[in-house]
């Protein structure tokens, strides 16, 4: 029997360093605002969950979604093009965002 392969779900992991306490507080404002909703509306999109560390500012999110494709058209989507420029005011260094695919063992 072959081995079980990847679900086809996959995770998008989002980190990056807020340039500071109040700009981490504006990003969270920017999540509730403007970003969850986009999030809300994506096809494929299944849940998100966003973090804060006040001491290190690092600043990010991980979201479930039904296949890399989804993520791929979400970040393409016309909604979604300008939020990295307003996020990047708001960010000291660069963001790292990362797709991976989910692999769910075969139950036994």
């Amino acid at each position: 029997r072959p081995p079980a392969m990847a679900s086809g779900a996959a995770l998008r992991v989002v980190r990056f360093t807020a340039g500071s306490a109040e700009k981490q507080k504006a990003v969270t404002q920017l999540v509730d605002d403007e970003i969850d909703a986009l999030y809300a509306q994506a096809k494929g999109f299944k849940w998100v969950k966003y973090y804060v560390d006040p001491k290190t500012l690092e600043t990010g999110s991980v979201s479930l979604w039904e296949s890399a494709a989804d993520v791929e058209a979400f970040l393409q989507s016309e909604g979604y093009k300008p939020i990295p420029g307003k996020l990047k005011p708001l960010m000291k260094g660069p963001m790292i965002a990362n797709v991976f695919e989910l692999h769910t063992p075969p139950s036994k």
